[in-house]
């Protein structure tokens, strides 16, 4: 993303980030530790929520990384910046204690591919923390959502408003800690370990 779609970008979720996302990023993300990988950095709004003293390196998979991305991985002493897919990370197995995707796999084209990749990459004591927008509770506004969702899909550069990612990380070999688990509307979040 250039500067002007970063702050296109920022504008946009403003609101979100404001009412619920932002509690979301600092009750999971500063909770990160030892060798973490971060997947979809997109503008780096989870930079700030790290706990660096709990961190001993950072490497960051995106489809592009972006100049928001670069300009804030200068207060890391130990980040890698990667261009990459979640379908197929360029490390080797268990290499991360920890691994973060925050709106991440509304838009990973093979969702149970990258979320087996995550697992392939995690040390066997290691867990996730994730926030993502999954599929409206309410019967009547996930109507809608399947009805909307091509169209949005195309608008939104493969955004998808109706995942059932909650699902999906529970069925590719992650157990949910419950006491983290959060929903507030289309949101998601919580941490999971490896099974």
């Amino acid at each position: 993303m250039s500067a002007i779609g970063d702050f296109s970008f920022n504008l946009f979720m403003f609101p979100f980030e404001t009412i619920v996302l932002h509690k979301f990023r600092r009750n999971t993300v500063s909770t990160a530790f030892g060798d973490v990988l971060e997947l979809g950095a997109g503008t780096g709004v989870n930079f700030k929520y790290y706990n660096k003293k709990e961190v001993n390196s950072l490497s960051v998979l995106d489809i592009k990384i972006s100049d928001s991305v670069r300009k804030a991985s200068k207060k890391f002493s130990n980040i890698k910046l990667i261009e990459g897919s979640a379908e197929n990370l360029p490390f080797p197995d268990s290499s991360f204690d920890t691994v973060v995707f925050t709106l991440v796999f509304c838009s990973v084209e093979n969702p149970e591919r990258g979320l087996a990749e995550v697992r392939r990459v995690l040390k066997s004591n290691g867990k996730i923390i994730f926030i993502e927008h999954v599929k409206p509770e309410s019967e009547r506004v996930k109507t809608v959502a399947e009805k909307v969702n091509p169209a949005w899909n195309s608008f939104s550069n493969g955004c998808n408003i109706n995942r059932e990612t909650l699902q999906l990380i529970k069925s590719s070999g992650f157990i949910l800690e419950p006491d983290s688990y959060k929903r507030k509307g289309v949101f998601i979040t919580g941490t999971a370990l490896k099974t």
